[in-house]
């Protein structure tokens, strides 16, 4: 129960975690561009043409995600580990075909 002009411990907690999953949201959709609703569609995946299977498809979407972050953040410092997991994705890829 509630005591009055006191929150308990646990209801801070838990808007504690709901802050910070809130600010994780935002920045992903920051640095990624809003890649859900708008995919940048590099690798042509809008309606699985190509007829992939589920992880091959799931690569490439995951290679559009991180081609999104980098045509919205540019290549710096900050972005090598986007860099990084391109190359590793395109492998993943390149085994999956």
């Amino acid at each position: 129960m509630k005591t009055l002009g006191k929150e308990p411990q646990i209801e801070q907690q838990i808007k504690q975690e709901l802050k910070q999953i809130e600010e994780l949201l935002i920045r992903k959709n920051r640095s990624y561009g809003d890649s859900i609703n708008n995919p940048i569609l590099v690798f042509g995946i809008q309606q699985n043409k190509d007829n992939l299977n589920v992880q091959q498809f799931a690569i490439c979407c995951r290679l559009d995600d991180k081609l999104a972050r980098l045509k919205n953040g540019g290549i710096t410092k900050d972005t090598m580990d986007t860099i990084d997991d391109i190359i590793g994705y395109l492998i993943r890829l390149k085994i999956a075909l």
